[in-house]
């Protein structure tokens, strides 16, 4: 069984469903599960946790061998620094004793100690804490998410240009790279 942090996002939606195509079972954790409840008819279970409290994180990862870890984000209006430091914090502690054999942690590019300089630091210090950990662990550090900018959608829509800080994308392009890398993973 899958444990899916965040299923009712972007990555985690993703992740759950390649794994049920595949066959795999899998079950959602999350804080709402009103919210996660379309994920019953795509054959997921459901089991709602905390972030906050370990205990129930801990009894929602007893429930399977394998877990892919999602760090949720914080209000932005909070010390997000803190807030994120303190959650990913409770996910090590959960993952202690709970029978948790392997996790795959979504990270991110340029991880890196500090602090205050957003999720940079806080998905290093849930890297070094699952190295600190005795349970497999595979860290993907993705370099771009597609969910920073749902905002700019119907820019998008309207002018077909994806703006960016480092550069204009066209989803045309992007779209290309994105399959080249699906399709030719050594390219």
């Amino acid at each position: 069984m899958y444990i899916i942090m965040g299923g009712t996002g972007h990555v985690g939606a993703a992740t759950a469903r390649a794994l049920l195509a595949r066959g795999a079972e899998v079950t959602i954790l999350t804080r709402s599960a009103a919210r996660a409840a379309r994920w019953r008819t795509l054959g997921a279970d459901i089991v709602q946790a905390d972030v906050e409290d370990v205990a129930s994180l801990r009894a929602a990862f007893r429930r399977g061998r394998r877990a892919f870890l999602l760090n949720p984000p914080a209000d932005t209006r909070s010390d997000t620094d803190a807030v994120e430091r303190h959650t990913v914090a409770n996910i090590l502690a959960a993952l202690e004793g709970s029978g948790v054999e392997k996790v795959v942690a979504e990270s991110t590019a340029g991880a890196q100690p500090g602090s205050h300089i957003g999720d940079l630091n806080v998905l290093w210090e849930l890297e070094e804490g699952l190295r600190a950990q005795a349970l497999a662990a595979a860290v993907n550090r993705a370099a771009y998410y597609m969910s920073n900018w749902d905002g700019l959608l119907e820019t998008v829509r309207t002018t077909g240009v994806l703006p960016s800080l480092s550069r204009r994308i066209s989803p045309f392009r992007w779209s290309r790279r994105k399959i080249s890398a699906r399709s030719q993973p050594t390219a």
